[in-house]
């Protein structure tokens, strides 16, 4: 099968390291990939991942598209990021295609989009939530306003525009099913570790410690509760003097700057790492006790970062909130928001006090993560996509015709969303 791939490519996008792993995996199965990088073009200068294949920049679109008319399937990665999806957006609305949805929550991405669309931006805020819970659209789309989008995630948006949708829990699938012309398949987000290297490394935990060390990795924002964190080392003096914790990944200056001051409050040891490289990354890992994969909101719809862990074999602490929740209770241990630095509090104290057997949640976890987040079987969920997809093509030109018959019509937003109206449609239900 030849098959259109947008994805970011740059190392600093962890979908482009998902990306990398499938892809090769689609390449091994015989079919013939090309990738579209999708970041802005700012970004083609920074350091990128490898593939094993032809890969085209998004604004070469004569190149672009003469790829697309001669493929038979266009996989779109698709994330809560407008500087590493711009790409996508350019081609999604003319060339559908399969969505792989990594985020529920598309805010950053529709208002990144938006600043260059003011017209249509505007337009489908109006169309997709001005008659929700009474609230009126925002004039100014690119002022669109943070208590009105956390009601309001644009999942809608995106899934509108696809042929089909893959996406990595049943948290908020209501809005995909809503909103997604064609099928939706539900895949647990496969593992991505480098076997070899996780062994090289994995001795460093053996090596005795003065300290216990804690690690927070991915891009440090807001909603990684790294404050929450600090606090509950700083509240307990036995913490302060065991746990050194650790932040490792892209960091904005002003966040650095407010969890500096906080740990300089508490006096606690934080160490600030950065972006580091793949292998730096895997050695600080394998050296840590525990990890925190705590979010609040939860705006994703699978984690990374809780699979990696998990593979690793570490004790974790997640945010009882979204997806996390349907982990298993005795393979990670979930944190109340409710409760959230005293909870965090407990979980460190029973890590130092050594009343947590690692070894034991070691080897649960990774026979989870083997049996529950395989690339293979995901691949296999890929195709049974692609397959719902073409049997559903009749259905979905007809629609298409319907909806053109419509716009020339210039029926109003407000008919097409009568009850009257909509009942009539549903034929195409069957």
């Amino acid at each position: 099968m030849r098959i259109v791939f947008f994805t970011p490519i740059v190392q600093s996008s962890a979908i482009a390291k998902y990306s990398l792993y499938l892809v090769d995996e689609l390449i091994k199965k015989g079919h013939d990939v090309i990738v579209i990088r999708t970041e802005l073009e700012e970004y083609f200068q920074k350091p990128t991942y490898k593939f094993n294949t032809l890969w085209i920049d998004w604004n070469k679109k004569f190149i672009v598209e003469d790829k697309i008319v001669n493929s038979d399937i266009l996989i779109y990665q698709i994330g809560d990021c407008y500087l590493y999806h711009k790409g996508a957006l350019e081609y999604l609305k003319k060339y559908r295609g399969i969505i792989i949805l990594h985020d529920y929550y598309l805010k950053n991405l529709f208002n990144g989009w938006a600043l260059e669309n003011q017209k249509e931006s505007l337009e489908i805020l109006k169309f997709f939530y001005s008659d929700k819970e009474h609230q009126d659209y925002p004039s100014d789309s690119t002022k669109f306003k943070d208590d009105y989008s956390e009601q309001h995630y644009l999942t809608e948006w995106i899934c509108s525009m696809s042929l089909g949708v893959l996406t990595h829990s049943s948290q908020l699938i209501q809005k995909v099913l809503d909103s997604a012309p064609g099928p939706v398949v539900v895949s647990k987000l496969p593992y991505l570790m480098n076997e070899g290297s996780i062994s090289n490394n994995i001795s460093i935990n053996k090596i005795e410690k003065s300290k216990l060390d804690l690690l927070t990795f991915g891009n440090i924002n807001i909603n990684k509760r790294v404050k929450s964190v600090i606090s509950a080392i700083g509240k307990n003096y036995k913490l302060k003097n065991n746990i050194r914790y650790h932040l490792a990944g892209e960091i904005t200056s002003n966040i650095k700057e407010e969890v500096l001051c906080l740990a300089k409050q508490y006096n606690i040891d934080l160490v600030i790492h950065g972006y580091l490289d793949d292998e730096s990354l895997i050695k600080l890992k394998c050296e840590a006790d525990a990890i925190s994969c705590l979010r609040f909101p939860v705006l994703e719809a699978a984690s990374a970062t809780v699979i990696e862990s998990m593979f690793l074999g570490k004790p974790i602490i997640v945010t009882d909130h979204g997806h996390y929740s349907e982990l298993p209770d005795d393979l990670v241990f979930k944190i109340s928001i409710n409760n959230e630095v005293d909870d965090i509090e407990n979980f460190l104290l029973m890590l130092i006090q050594k009343k947590i057997n690692a070894q034991i949640i070691c080897n649960k976890l990774r026979e989870y993560v083997l049996y529950n987040h395989s690339l293979s079987n995901y691949v296999e969920d890929i195709f049974l996509l692609i397959d719902l997809v073409n049997q559903s093509k009749s259905i979905f030109k007809s629609v298409s015709y319907f909806n053109m018959l419509i716009y020339r019509w210039e029926v109003p937003p407000e008919l097409i969303k009568d009850s009257h109206f909509i009942s009539k449609i549903k034929i195409f239900n069957n």
